[in-house]
């Protein structure tokens, strides 16, 4: 749980998304509608990052309903977003310095073994909208992921890396999410992927929402023709990523690495560059649809439901990214045979 005078950031360097067929005969599958597949009862996987660009959100009552009626401004500073009831949001992906460093900005990417690190290139930025941040604020502007590519060097091959870091915080300068992930990806071509847009969507009680594009087709980024789809580590591999950063950022950290070694300098202007090294580590995340009435008893206190008729409603879970992953994780496994 987030406490309002810390910040979580989450370090989080991903493997390979292999999906293992953990499914039963005691568990019914349920077959998706118009195509009589059946979902397993549970898939086990490791977790990515959800495929979305910079955007900044606003929010007003829905007179008609329940659900709020949220939109995408036009930047941090769009007066429309900022109102008593509801400071606005902004979700704000952090580029390289050499694309912007009037804010917060990716210093550099560092691969190899430990002892013996080798800069990574910075390639481009994957395609989008850029969003305006406020920097009185401290809102930094809002990119998409940056991609890097690793020479080869120190007996590891050539590798291309994409690296997310999303800064969320409130218009008027609350710090309210710090997330960073390293995947290592290859280029996957389709003539389905769109580059990636946030998008008002109506819900039916005269609310709105916002949401994303095109789905993520397993890619852990996507633009024009063209996504990311995430590989595996090399052998051996360290990763150190640095970061300059608003000094109110670099007080508290909490991370996925193995050993991880992190080190803050002053960098001027109110900013802080912050090192943080580590190995790879996989987080797992477990998924699972079962009918309701097929529900273990222990974990319906832990899933949101779907559905109107009881024997038409589903129950999902995921533990990625959950501070009781391994617990929930754990107790889902206790159902499997």
């Amino acid at each position: 749980m987030l406490i309002s005078l810390l910040l979580l950031a989450i370090f989080t360097v991903s493997g390979n998304a292999a999906y293992a067929d953990r499914s039963t005969s005691s568990w019914n599958t349920i077959p998706e509608a118009g195509t009589g597949v059946g979902i397993y009862g549970a898939t086990y996987t490791e977790g990515i990052i959800t495929v979305n660009p910079s955007f900044v959100m606003g929010s007003r009552k829905n007179p008609n309903g329940i659900s709020a009626i949220d939109f995408v401004c036009q930047s941090a500073t769009d007066p429309t977003c900022i109102t008593d009831e509801f400071p606005g949001v902004a979700h704000m992906i952090i580029p390289p310095c050499e694309v912007d460093s009037s804010s917060m900005c990716i210093e550099g990417l560092s691969v190899g073994k430990e002892g013996s690190l080798e800069p990574t290139k910075f390639t481009r930025l994957v395609k989008s909208k850029p969003v305006i941040g406020d920097k009185l604020s401290k809102v930094p502007n809002g990119y998409n992921q940056s991609l890097w590519k690793l020479p080869a060097s120190n007996g590891f091959s050539e590798q291309d890396f994409s690296v997310y870091v999303l800064y969320k915080a409130t218009l008027k300068g609350k710090v309210l999410d710090f997330q960073t992930q390293v995947n290592p990806y290859i280029e996957n071509r389709d003539s389905r992927y769109r580059e990636q847009t946030a998008t008002n969507e109506a819900i039916s009680d005269g609310g709105q929402r916002i949401v994303g594009s095109n789905g993520d087709f397993g890619c852990t980024w996507i633009e024009e023709g063209l996504c990311g789809k995430a590989t595996n580590f090399q052998e051996g591999m360290r990763v150190e990523l640095k970061l300059r950063v608003f000094d109110g950022l670099a007080g508290w950290l909490s991370g996925r690495l193995k050993a991880p070694e992190i080190s803050i300098e002053d960098a001027g202007s109110s900013l802080r560059s912050m090192k943080i090294s580590g190995e790879p580590v996989s987080v797992q995340k477990a998924i699972a649809k079962v009918k309701i009435g097929e529900a273990p008893a222990d974990l319906k206190s832990e899933v949101s439901y779907v559905g109107i008729r009881e024997d038409q409603q589903y129950l999902f879970t995921s533990s990625a990214n959950d501070q009781r992953a391994i617990e929930i994780f754990n107790i889902w496994d206790k159902y499997k045979y």
